[in-house]
C-alpha cells in the first residue's frame, strides 16, 4: 500500500492530474492541493484539499 502513495506522489511531483478513488478521504486529501467531489457523476464540492476536509458537507457525500 505504501508504494502506492509513493507513486502518487511521484505523479504529483511531475504536475500531472489524477482521480484518486479510496474509502479514506482524509488519506486522499492529504497529499493533494485541490479536490473535486463527484455524486453520481456530478461536481457537489471542489477547493483547496485542507478546506474540504474540514467542510461538514463532505461527510453527508461520502456516507460518512
Amino acid at each position: 500500500m505504501a508504494d502506492i502513495w509513493r507513486v502518487i506522489g511521484e505523479i504529483r511531483r511531475r504536475g500531472i492530474a489524477a482521480l484518486i478513488v479510496d474509502r479514506d478521504y482524509r488519506k486522499v486529501l492529504r497529499p493533494v492541493d485541490h479536490a473535486l467531489v463527484l455524486h453520481k457523476g456530478q461536481v457537489v464540492m471542489s477547493g483547496k484539499a485542507d478546506e474540504l476536509g474540514n467542510s461538514p458537507e463532505l461527510p453527508v457525500y461520502l456516507c460518512v
